[in-house]
C-alpha cells in the first residue's frame, strides 16, 4: 500500500468549496470553515426567508379569509336532541342556568334567544352557541360571549356541542353573578360544565337526510326504473299511472346524484327526473 503523506494545516488544495448545509426546519445552519471544524451560524433574523414546513394544499388559507377551510362533506345523517332539557350548576355564588335546544333554522335561534332574553331579563350575561346544518349540506356554527371576556362563555359551550358531536343544537346559559369574580379559566370551565349538565340530560337520537326525487316516464318503463330503485336502496312512497307515469321517490342524499344519472341511462333518457330537495 502506498503511503500517504499527512495533511499539512491549511493545506486546502483537494478539499472542494465550502459547504453551506441548510437543513429543513432547524434551529441553525451548519458550515466547514477553511480549517475544517464545524461551526453554527445563528438562524437568519434580518428578514430573509427561513424554514418552511410544508402544508397540506387543501388546508391552505383562501386569499382574504386568512383562515384554513376545507371542503364540506356530503353527509348522510348527524346527531342531535329529541326535545329540550335544563340544568342549574353555581359556581362561588354565581348561578349558571343552562338551556339546550333542537333547532332547524335561524328563525328557531332568533325565537329561542327571544323566549330567554324575556324570562331572564335580569340576568348577568345571556352566552350562547349553536351548530347548524343549512340546506347545502354545510355545518354552521356560532358562539358569542355575550359581554364576558372574550373566548370565556361563547366557545366553551361550543366545544361542549362539538365534543359531543350534535347538530341543530343550540344551548344558551343564563348567569346570575353571585359578587366573587371567576376569572377567565373559571369562567370557561363553568360555562362549559353547565353545558355539558345540559346535554347530559338530553336524548340523543339520528336523523336520517333524504333526498325526495320525483320521476316521469312512460309506463312500459317501469321495470327500468324499479331495478334502479332497488339498486341504490331507494324508497318509493308512491307511484301514479296514466299517459305518464309518476313515482315519488326518497333516497339518501348522497346517493341522489348517482341515482338520477342510473335513472336516465336506464330508461334511454325518456324519464324525467327532477330532484325536490
Amino acid at each position: 500500500m502506498r503511503d500517504v503523506p499527512p495533511r499539512r494545516r491549511g493545506d486546502n488544495r483537494d478539499r472542494g468549496p465550502r459547504i453551506d448545509v441548510r437543513r429543513p426546519c432547524h434551529p441553525y445552519r451548519v458550515r466547514w470553515d477553511r480549517r475544517g471544524v464545524r461551526e453554527r451560524i445563528p438562524p437568519d433574523r434580518g428578514g430573509k426567508r427561513g424554514c418552511q414546513r410544508r402544508l397540506r394544499p387543501d388546508l391552505l388559507p383562501r386569499r382574504g379569509t386568512g383562515t384554513p377551510t376545507r371542503r364540506p362533506e356530503m353527509i348522510d345523517g348527524f346527531y342531535t336532541v329529541a326535545a329540550s332539557t335544563s340544568a342549574r350548576i353555581s359556581r362561588k355564588k354565581s348561578r349558571f342556568l343552562a338551556f339546550l335546544a333542537p333547532v332547524s333554522s335561524a328563525a328557531d335561534i332568533d325565537r329561542e334567544q327571544e323566549r330567554l332574553r324575556r324570562a331572564y331579563h335580569d340576568a348577568t350575561h345571556r352566552p350562547f352557541a349553536y351548530r347548524l346544518l343549512d340546506d347545502k349540506g354545510e355545518i354552521i356554527s356560532r358562539a358569542d360571549d355575550d359581554g364576558e371576556p372574550a373566548g370565556s362563555a361563547g366557545v366553551p359551550i361550543l366545544r361542549r356541542i362539538e365534543g359531543s358531536e350534535l347538530i341543530n343544537v343550540m344551548i344558551a346559559v343564563v348567569r346570575y353573578f353571585g359578587g366573587t369574580k371567576l376569572g377567565i379559566g373559571g369562567l370557561a370551565r363553568a360555562y362549559s360544565d353547565a353545558a355539558a349538565a345540559a346535554i347530559s340530560e338530553a336524548r340523543i337520537v339520528e336523523r336520517q337526510i333524504e333526498s325526495r326525487v320525483s320521476v316521469r316516464f312512460p309506463p312500459e318503463l317501469t321495470s327500468a326504473v324499479m331495478g334502479t330503485l332497488h339498486r341504490y336502496g331507494a324508497n318509493l312512497e308512491g307511484i301514479e299511472y296514466d299517459r305518464q307515469a309518476r313515482a315519488a321517490i326518497t333516497i339518501m342524499r348522497s346517493r341522489a346524484e348517482g341515482f338520477i344519472a342510473a335513472l336516465r341511462d336506464a330508461t334511454g333518457g325518456r324519464a324525467e327526473v327532477k330532484e325536490e330537495g
